[in-house]
């Protein structure tokens, strides 16, 4: 009965550390830069295929509308034929220029992300999430182990805080390596050929 009594006491407590551990975990990987810059290295190598890559779509969008403007002017037997063969082009060029209004999206959305890791990397959101850290670990280890589980509500919403900054701070820098990793994974080969 006793040793029954000392096994779920230890899971309470065993969960509360572990919580503990990855709340510290989170603050120490916050203080340090690799993570900011890997996530930099992978922002600025997308950036640059996504830009890359709109300029060619440009590019090869502004040749296709010159051809397709050319016209053959034909005079046989006194009678004036104008040909325009270049419009057989007007389908291609219309989705070269659609996918270069979708690679300019891309490139918008990538200049949002560096905006976004510049506001995580910030000092202030780094602070931010050490104090509500701190916080949090002193209304935590306050409150008795056996205490059935209850929280108060300052407790949940300190910790809630720390969630939404935690998020702020490593949405885009784990989002940026994760794509980076897929695309060396899957898509590297392709984009190089």
């Amino acid at each position: 009965m006793n040793e029954q009594r000392n096994a779920q006491s230890a899971k309470p407590a065993l969960a509360r550390w572990m919580l503990i551990l990855l709340v510290s975990a989170t603050v120490l990987l916050s203080a340090l830069t690799p993570v900011d810059r890997l996530a930099e290295t992978q922002y600025n190598a997308l950036f640059q295929r996504a830009l890359i890559t709109f300029a060619l779509a440009r590019t090869l969008n502004g040749v296709i509308s010159a051809v397709q403007g050319t016209e053959l002017a034909l005079q046989p037997a006194g009678v004036g034929v104008t040909l325009t063969p270049g419009q057989v082009l007007d389908p291609i060029n219309d989705l070269v220029e659609r996918f270069s209004w979708i690679m300019l999206g891309a490139t918008v959305s990538l200049g949002i992300q560096q905006v976004l890791l510049d506001i995580g990397q910030w000092w202030g959101v780094k602070v931010l999430l050490g104090a509500l850290a701190l916080l949090w670990l002193w209304f935590r280890l306050r409150r008795p182990i056996d205490s059935g589980g209850s929280t108060g509500g300052s407790e949940k919403m300190i910790f809630r805080l720390f969630i939404i900054v935690a998020f702020i701070r490593f949405a885009v820098p784990v989002a940026m390596i994760a794509n980076e990793g897929l695309y060396r994974v899957f898509l590297e080969k392709r984009f190089e050929e």
